[in-house]
């Protein structure tokens, strides 16, 4: 059975609010990584390299966007694998600031 229009519409605005919650995480990171380099707690590798991974993230929003529009399921699913790399990320650096 094909998804109503409401259903769609729902699934659609979700995936727009988890987006948005996923550009102010990534946003968090790079500012967390920059304080954490100051503060000598990581290196100046590893700040690249996580300003490179929220690089990635943020290029995968643009793609789950474009999909959104097409592929509701295959986008929340991309953008489910953003989050996970996000929680991750943001657990490294929650031990690193200790």
């Amino acid at each position: 059975m094909e998804p109503s229009t409401s259903d769609k519409f729902w699934a659609a605005l979700q995936n727009s609010w988890r987006r948005a919650s996923v550009i102010v995480a990534v946003t968090e990171i790079r500012n967390t990584a920059a304080t954490l380099l100051v503060a000598q707690k990581i290196t100046k590798a590893d700040a690249e390299n996580i300003q490179k991974q929220a690089d990635v993230m943020r290029e995968g929003l643009v793609v789950v966007r474009g999909l959104a529009d097409t592929d509701v399921s295959t986008a929340a699913g991309r953008l489910a694998a953003i989050q996970a790399s996000l929680r991750a990320l943001q657990a490294y650096l929650l031990e690193r600031s200790k």
